[in-house]
């Protein structure tokens, strides 16, 4: 047998074992949130997308308004209503969730950063906050969370604005810590 031969051999077995070992033993991890069009009832709608090859646990889920604080830090207040379709997220899936957001208290918006409308009033401004906490099947569980939108309060008038999202939750992703 010449080298020729035993190197072409050699390389198809490797590639063979690559391709084995892709297919049946890796698992990758891909979970990425994406904005969904809104609903007829005017709820928010957004789609957790699982592309890796293992089931994903949604383990928290919480949507606040959040406003920064003089001295540093954030001030948070619950938006509303939070739903979800379920809390696994399988291979290959997108999962819904949604929510309707009720009016922050006043006493909420004092000190919120304010800015002129397109019509020239005075209007307090506050991000809409995702916070999604999850799991895999290993037992690992990690959170994260990003800008949904903004809310905005004038004399007036009341807006809600919904942010384009689609991000790798896992790309920033803090892993949550036992206790123990």
């Amino acid at each position: 047998m010449s080298v020729v031969t035993i190197a072409i051999s050699v390389l198809a077995l490797l590639i063979s074992g690559i391709t084995l070992f892709l297919q049946f033993f890796h698992r990758p991890r891909r979970l990425r949130v994406i904005t969904m069009p809104m609903g007829r009832d005017g709820r928010a709608r957004f789609g957790i997308c699982n592309a890796g090859k293992e089931c994903v646990y949604i383990t928290g889920l919480a949507v606040n308004y959040s406003s920064p604080l003089p001295q540093g830090g954030t001030k948070e207040y619950t938006v509303g209503d939070v739903r979800g379709s379920t809390s696994i997220v399988n291979p290959g899936k997108i999962v819904e969730f949604s929510y309707s957001a009720k009016d922050p208290p006043n006493a909420f918006l004092e000190g919120a950063f304010e800015s002129l409308s397109p019509s020239g009033e005075h209007e307090k401004t506050v991000d809409i906050v995702v916070f999604i906490q999850f799991a895999f099947p290993d037992g690992k569980i990690f959170s994260n969370f990003f800008k949904a939108g903004s809310y905005s309060v004038g004399n007036n008038t009341k807006s809600q604005g919904i942010y384009g999202v689609n991000l790798d939750l896992l790309k920033s992703a803090l892993p949550v810590l036992d206790k123990d």
